[in-house]
């Protein structure tokens, strides 16, 4: 994971990632390999305030081969991550590619994500089931 000082248009300060390893679902087919961009501390509170409006971010792919047959079906685009919600037990929530058009022809796009509960996903914590919508409460 690389800092790159310099611009491509909309991405003014951004960060690269190189990934060669490819490391497929027996099932899925999908990459199983994930790289995260954890937020700076001063993003590392609690934002109840923030409530109903949106996390923006400008993203775009750089290389690869984007056939249909190897995009992930499902990747997770977004993800907060509380430790100490649910008394301790943690709360993961996400949003997910087929929740969003996500160009993949390398032009930059602006991201816009609500942040309400009608769009983001909670973890069940369990693979038997199924991602439901969080409660307004463990969206807040």
């Amino acid at each position: 994971l690389v800092f790159e000082p310099f611009s491509r248009g909309l991405l003014n300060h951004y960060i690269l990632n190189t990934e060669a390893e490819i490391n497929l679902n027996r099932v899925t087919k999908d990459d199983d390999t994930r790289w995260y961009f954890v937020a700076p501390e001063k993003f590392l509170h609690n934002h109840a305030a923030a409530y109903g409006g949106k996390l923006k971010f400008d993203m775009a792919t750089a290389a690869g081969d984007f056939k249909s047959e190897n995009i992930n079906l499902k990747p997770m685009m977004a993800v907060l991550d509380c430790a100490s919600c649910n008394r301790g037990a943690g709360v993961r929530l996400a949003v997910f590619g087929d929740q969003m058009e996500v160009k993949t022809d390398g032009s930059t796009q602006s991201v816009a994500i609500s942040l309400t509960e009608k769009v983001w996903k909670e973890d069940p914590k369990n693979v038997l089931n199924a991602w439901g919508h969080p409660t307004q409460c463990e969206m807040v």
